[in-house]
């Protein structure tokens, strides 16, 4: 199994602007909307703020946390499903499920 690291990510030294991607898993996410109403009497909810614990993030930094959580956490049981042997029994399992239908 080959891990992929991102090494411009890794020496570009810029902040990650929500504290990391396990904080968009772990911390209290909370979004504002306004409703805007149009001349014909119907609206709309409009988003306008998204709160990640105490402070604003941006939705796509949101988004990007998440994928990288799930890619982490995707890479995270490869790794560990190989180093005891259990890959293949963890893929016919999850094959057995998702024919079930189960998420």
């Amino acid at each position: 199994m080959a891990l992929h690291v991102d090494e411009a990510t890794l020496k570009s030294g810029k902040p990650h602007h929500s504290r990391g991607r396990n904080q968009v898993v772990h911390d209290h996410l909370e979004t504002g909307a306004i409703w805007y109403e149009y001349a014909t009497g119907k609206g709309e909810w409009v988003h306008v703020i998204t709160l990640l614990g105490d402070r604003e993030v941006d939705e796509a930094v949101l988004a990007e946390d998440l994928y990288k959580q799930h890619r982490a956490t995707i890479a995270s049981v490869e790794y560990l499903s190989v180093a005891a042997g259990w890959k293949e029994q963890i893929r016919a399992e999850f094959e057995a499920e998702r024919e079930e239908g189960q998420p």
